[in-house]
């Protein structure tokens, strides 16, 4: 019996491998646009290796450039309030993949793989959620209340504007870049060898666990909790 289960199992696990192990697909023929309108959307999940660029505005639309058979191959759909673009299979070497996006408002953005975000016009709302998931980057400008940023893997976050309290969590080499960010109150953790950088105003809580490090201007009252050889560090204003 148990020998039937063992290999029932074996059978289970290697179809899932290589079900998972799809080709992946290079860019063929000429590159051309395609253009898409969805129903409103408040949310953005990339998890393809695309150039993204945001714009606001009223409407809802994408226009993605890239070889003709890798437009066929994207699949974009808005699943209740997010914006979900992948791919049917992985993309490998394309001439060009780019997508500007025009929205409305967000308040999350998920970066999958090691595709870029750059928002050309700030983001506003109550919350705000950015999370990177390997070796993207997001570069943005933000106004809101509460921000959450989490990086996992080399990723990096470079980021400007105002917010009342920015939660960060880092697990990997990645690292939040927000110098240029103004907040009242940060909570911060870094589990790895990630930086962060930015400016706090009134308080500053920082757990680390490895030889991340923490650089700030300001003059918050600072609580911290370190294991390893990280660091917390003051700035000198220029």
């Amino acid at each position: 019996m148990k020998r039937f289960i063992y290999f029932f199992s074996l059978i289970i696990l290697t179809s899932i491998l290589f079900s998972s192990c799809q080709p992946c697909i290079d860019g063929m023929g000429p590159v051309s646009k395609e253009t898409i309108e969805f129903k409103k959307f408040t949310k953005l999940d990339l998890r393809i290796p695309a150039k993204l660029t945001l714009k606001t505005g009223n409407d809802h639309v994408a226009t993605i450039t890239s070889n003709e058979n890798i437009l066929k191959n994207i699949r974009a759909e808005v699943r209740g309030n997010t914006l979900v673009i992948g791919s049917k299979n992985c993309i490998g070497k394309v001439d060009k993949l780019e997508i500007e996006l025009i929205v409305s408002s967000l308040d999350e953005i998920v970066l999958n793989g090691s595709g870029s975000i750059k928002s050309v016009s700030q983001l506003e709302a109550d919350d705000m959620e950015l999370k990177i998931n390997g070796s993207g980057n997001i570069l943005t400008e933000v106004f809101t209340s509460d921000l959450r940023a989490t990086i996992n893997g080399s990723g990096n976050i470079i980021i400007n504007g105002t917010v009342k309290d920015a939660d960060i969590e880092i697990s990997g080499s990645g690292d939040f870049k927000g110098i240029a960010l103004d907040a009242f109150t940060s909570d911060i953790e870094i589990n790895g060898s990630g930086d962060v950088r930015l400016n706090v105003k009134n308080d500053l809580s920082v757990k680390i666990n490895g030889s991340g490090s923490v650089y700030y201007l300001g003059e918050p009252k600072i609580r911290t909790k370190i294991s390893g050889s990280g660091e917390v560090k003051k700035l000198r204003s220029k």
